[in-house]
């Protein structure tokens, strides 16, 4: 397998950009659960323990995982509402 250099990336953007992604024809719709949110929300905290922001990138990171932490709370919320409808209609 062959390597590639690449050169140290000056955002979170660039780093993005640098990553490769495999071509191949997809078999289904990729589907993002919430458990991969949760993921991605524990990937940020820890990115933003070890330092991996700048200052400037600060503001657009925490605002993004403000948002995916309240799209989490809510849809464990309509869960458990759910789930306490169905307990009652029982």
């Amino acid at each position: 397998m062959a390597t590639r250099k690449v050169k140290k990336a000056e955002t979170v953007e660039q780093a993005v950009d640098q990553v490769e992604s495999p071509v191949e024809a997809p078999q289904e719709e990729p589907k993002v659960t919430m458990a991969d949110i949760a993921n991605a929300l524990r990937i940020i905290d820890t990115a933003f323990e070890r330092g991996a922001f700048r200052g400037k990138e600060a503001t657009t990171v925490g605002a993004t995982r403000d948002n995916l932490e309240r799209f989490v709370a809510h849809h464990q919320e309509l869960q458990r509402q759910e789930e306490e409808k169905e307990s009652k209609d029982q």
